[in-house]
């Protein structure tokens, strides 16, 4: 396939890869090079199998000596491809990086971007559950058809399924395994040219464009409409600001629905991606969010659904600060009027403690100093028991971040009693007199609400100092009217 891609440092080197000889008798072990080297490296999931993997103890005796032997099946196929394509490297995870040494782990996730990008082709077991099935299987045998045609000699044509591909071939497949997974989205998304082994058939795909053994995989719509986003940002196409944030977030959204074992992995997971957007000067990078813009980025909300984004902790829902989308466990949105609203708070400072050295992964602790206008629960409660309420309820739709989303519409024909039981039920279930609505942006004439409105992060007190606060849900339309008569102008801190 011919084609460009995107533009590579001629002078990164990978701090380890895999120095293979030109078949199984060469020596094989951990190599450190000096210049910059041609390298493969593989894309796949690790699994609950049995893995061979580098640790502080073996990683010098593994620099001089490698028993390939030893790796799983996945690991072997990669290495076979490698030496096939002539590549006498290949960098993979659990090989080249010291899996027991914290420093060491976070300084290649933080180089993730650098090993993808740099690396001459991308191998992917996009269809592997776990790292000992391999990639590398004995095909369906293909059926033969015989046939004559007229009075002339017999032909045969023979015939195999592909399942690569849905039936009408307008869309690819993507239900395989490694297209759910958060780390391998990452990967995909920073190769410049990879190849996916598929049950059936070789898929190839670059930047540009996707060709496979049938030919299906060119003439589909690529439905991958993020990856053509993030393509854009990278090669830095001319879009404002605004544009830029809206787009991040897409991306954002995407990667929640991805699937990790960890929760402690959700940035670094995204920290390849994240380092790319460096060049756009976005202001600093905040657990997941840019410093620019950053009103409308907080304007998330959790989806209402027992999908959950890692496995492990279990029960745990949050793990880190409460104000990042990348510290819950749900599948979160944003929605697209959203990014047009006009800002009504102020980002005084910020704070972002991070547990490496690598500046997109993991946080000890991190929080944002906000200004802007606050409604205290019982002061909306005591205006809503007032206000006439017309074609559309002032709180239309509530989000919480514990999964739960409330609808709350009244025609005006709804008698005043109902709506008064309604907002009393409401305000007991999530403790309303402890929690304030904090604006976040206005609108406009929103046709959608009948009302101009207001969309407000809900925010509890902290359990540990007098101002913080952390983030327990949304709101995504109170009222104008009813923000401006009961809102004051505060400083809070939220964690």
């Amino acid at each position: 396939m011919t084609h460009q891609h995107a533009p590579t440092s001629h002078d990164f080197k990978p701090t380890r890869v895999i120095k293979l000889g030109k078949d199984e008798e060469d020596g094989t072990h951990l190599y450190s090079p000096a210049t910059p080297v041609k390298f493969a490296t593989l894309s796949y999931r690790w699994g609950s199998g049995k893995q061979s993997e580098t640790r502080k103890e073996n990683v010098i005796e593994r620099s001089k000596d490698l028993k390939t032997s030893d790796f799983p099946k996945t690991l072997q196929d990669a290495i076979k491809i490698t030496r096939t394509l002539g590549i006498e490297y290949i960098w993979i995870d659990r090989i080249c990086i010291v899996q027991d040494d914290k420093e060491d782990w976070a300084k290649e996730a933080s180089l993730m971007a650098d090993i993808y990008v740099g690396a001459y082709v991308v191998l992917s077991a996009t269809a592997s559950e776990d790292c000992q099935d391999g990639f590398l299987r004995k095909r369906m045998e293909p059926l033969v058809i015989q046939y004559t045609q007229g009075d002339q000699e017999s032909y045969q044509v023979r015939a195999r399924q592909i399942r690569s591909h849905d039936c009408d071939r307008a869309l690819e497949r993507t239900n395989f395994t490694l297209f759910r997974r958060g780390w391998c989205m990452q990967e995909r998304f920073l190769a410049r040219r990879i190849i996916h082994i598929l049950p059936d058939e070789i898929l190839s795909e670059c930047q540009t464009g996707r060709e496979c053994e049938c030919g299906a995989a060119s003439q589909e719509d690529h439905n991958n409409q993020v990856l053509n986003v993030f393509t854009k940002l990278r090669a830095k196409t001319n879009m404002g600001r605004k544009h830029i944030i809206r787009n991040w977030s897409k991306i954002a959204k995407f990667y929640s629905n991805m699937e990790l074992t960890y929760g402690e992995d959700s940035l670094p997971t995204l920290s390849g991606l994240a380092a790319c957007m460096e060049h756009l000067k976005l202001g600093k990078y905040i657990v997941g969010l840019w410093q620019n813009n950053i009103t409308q980025q907080l304007g998330f909300y959790c989806i209402p659904d027992d999908r959950r984004r890692w496995k492990y902790p279990e029960n745990v829902d949050i793990v880190g600060p409460t104000f990042s989308w990348s510290s819950h466990v749900r599948c979160i949105e944003w929605t697209e009027a959203g990014f047009g609203g006009r800002s009504i708070c102020t980002l005084e400072s910020f704070e972002v403690d991070p547990a490496t050295s690598n500046p997109y992964g993991q946080v000890r602790y991190a929080s944002l100093c906000l200004i802007g206008r606050v409604v205290s629960g019982d002061d909306l409660v005591s205006w809503l028991k007032r206000a006439k309420i017309g074609k559309y309820s002032t709180l239309r739709v509530i989000w919480l971040d514990s999964g739960v989303m409330y609808n709350a519409s009244f025609t005006d024909r709804t008698p005043l009693d109902e709506v008064q039981r309604y907002y009393e039920w409401f305000g007991v279930r999530i403790a309303w007199k402890y929690v304030i609505r904090f604006g976040l942006c206005e609108f406009e004439g929103n046709q959608d609400f009948g009302v101009d409105p207001v969309k407000a992060l809900l925010l509890q007190p902290s359990n540990t100092t007098s101002g913080e606060y952390v983030r327990i849900g949304m709101i995504r339309a109170l009222e104008k009217r009813c923000f401006d008569e009961n809102a004051m102008t505060r400083t809070i801190t939220v964690l």
